[in-house]
């Protein structure tokens, strides 16, 4: 056998190896669209997952709304109760007031009934 016909085979199967090497780093079309299918619903989750987070977001700003509302209606609830307060000091020294004035009322119609 001549020296370059020796040297044929093995560099054939040197050949095969190479190529095989380099094409098994290579995705199948499947594995391509397996990772494409992922990738679409990691990207489904991470919009649902926006969407959650402006629906709290909306639900905190209404609840600080709300908060807000309730604290102005907790003020003026107070300041009604204080003018209520006032209003039954005054109504009840205008009471004693109008009884002190019966009784002297009263004691002069009885001086008159008497003479």
């Amino acid at each position: 056998m001549t020296q370059g016909k020796r040297w044929t085979p093995v560099m054939a199967i040197l050949a095969l190896l190479f190529a095989g090497l380099l094409l098994s780093g290579c995705a199948t079309t499947g594995e391509v669209e397996d990772l494409q299918q992922q990738v679409q619903e990691a990207n489904q989750k991470a919009d649902k997952a926006m969407k959650q987070v402006e629906d709290v977001d909306e639900s905190r700003m209404k609840a600080e709304k709300s908060a807000e509302k309730a604290v102005n209606a907790a003020d003026r609830a107070e300041r009604a109760a204080n003018r209520s307060e006032r209003y039954a000091d005054d109504a009840q020294k205008s009471a004693q007031k109008a009884e002190r004035h019966s009784q002297k009322t009263e004691k002069i119609f009885q001086r008159m009934m008497s003479k």
